[in-house]
Formats: C-alpha cells, structure tokens, sequence
C-alpha cells in the first residue's frame, strides 16, 4: 500500500507542479512521477506509515522534478531521466528512511536486531553513510567502464549520426508515426527522398542497415509539408 500510494501522490506532485509553471497537464511528466515515487518508497515501504509515503512520494516528485531541469540546465543529456529518477529519487529514499523510520514499523517488518535506532535518529546516519558508499561504488565502477569504452569501442558516434538519431542508424526505426516502409505515404515519397537532407545538406547513412523510407532524416518538415492530400493523389 505505501509504494501505491508514493507512487501517486509523486505522479500528482509533478503533473500539479507542471500545470501551475507551464500551464499544460503534461502526462510525460506524470508517469515519469509514478516511477520517481516508486524509487522515493522503496528502500522504506515496509518501515513507513501511509501518511509517511504519501509525504515521501510528494518530496519525491519534488526532487524529480527538480532534476529534470537541472540536468537541462547543465545540457546533460539524460532523454529517458534515469539519473533523476533512480539516482536522485533513489537517493532521496535512501535517506527517507532515517527520517520516517519507526521502531514499531521495524519490528512488525521482522528486521533483526531491532532497537531504538530510529527514535535516537541512529538510523539516519547509517542510512547517510549507505547512500556515501552507494555513490563511491556507483562513481567508480562507472568511471572505469566508460573508460574502458572510450579507449576501446568508443562513447561517440559521428556527428552525422547525431543529426540524424540513432533510432534510425542503428535500429532502422519509424520515429515520425508512420506505420512502417510498406505504408501507403511511404511508397509515394520515395520518389522524393534524395541521398542528402534539403536542411544542412548532411548525408543521409546507415549503420548497418538500410534506411526505411519512412525514418525522419534532417530537414524532413519540408517534405511532410509538400505532402498532397490522399484524396488528390487518388484522383491522379
């Protein structure tokens, strides 16, 4: 009941927090929530009251949130918001605990050892040096991975590649609605398609795979808007 009820006050949390600044009811928001209150209540769900998730589940929205526009102010590309959601939020829960903890709620969850740690604020501590060593560990096997990337296979594509995406150099994918290269729209434009962008001129490639006719290339708006309308190409 506590990760539920985390999970919604959090989702409620950011799409109030979104309508208030943007004036929107952003859902994208929303359901990124439900998942930032779900890592805000894990690490306490058993020793927590409803009262303390529904708290923990609103600071987690709040930190998510935060985040997320943090991580756009220091042009930190993070597109899927794994860091806000599961670094900080995790990191918020972690300490959570020390904060809402009670020994009731720690002994009725069967933990051994059960003292008075919470009620002397004990825990908090433990729960803050946790958190240290999580992110010492965290920092350092990452750093060596990345490392290691980048001396052996690489942490970049081409520039190129960026322009384009790597939905459609590396996966071939439909990333403009689109049904797919046997949809009607994409067989009539393929006499339209040229081997560069009508934007920046940048080539279009492929990694490994080629590109479907329908994949969003640079520049693409002007094609979409030269599009006639399904009942004039039925008629010629």
């Amino acid at each position: 009941m506590t990760t539920t009820i985390a999970a919604a006050s959090a989702s409620l949390t950011c799409i109030t927090i979104t309508r208030v600044r943007s004036h929107v009811f952003d859902v994208g928001m929303g359901l990124n929530g439900i998942i930032a209150g779900c890592g805000s209540i894990t690490a306490g769900c058993a020793t927590s009251d409803p009262w303390m998730a529904f708290v923990i589940g609103v600071v987690g929205g709040c930190v998510y949130y935060l985040a997320h526009y943090a991580l756009l102010w220091l042009r930190v590309d993070d597109p899927l918001d794994a860091f806000p959601i599961h670094g900080v939020c995790g990191l918020w829960g972690v300490l959570a605990v020390g904060i809402f903890c009670t020994d009731e709620n720690v002994h009725y969850a069967g933990y051994p050892n059960v003292n008075d740690a919470c009620a002397r604020g004990e825990q908090f501590g433990v729960q803050a040096v946790g958190a240290l060593c999580i992110i010492a560990w965290s920092v350092a096997t990452a750093t060596l991975a990345m490392v290691g990337m980048k001396h052996t296979v690489g942490l970049r594509v081409s520039e190129e590649i960026e322009e384009q995406g790597l939905d459609m150099t590396e996966h071939a994918s439909c990333v403009d609605g689109a049904k797919g290269p046997a949809d009607g729209w994409a067989s009539r434009r393929s006499s339209q398609v040229t081997a560069t962008s009508p934007v920046r001129s940048a080539k279009v490639i492929s990694v490994g795979k080629s590109v479907p006719l329908n994949a969003v290339v640079p520049g693409d708006a002007p094609l979409k808007a030269a599009r006639k309308p399904e009942s004039d190409l039925e008629d010629g």
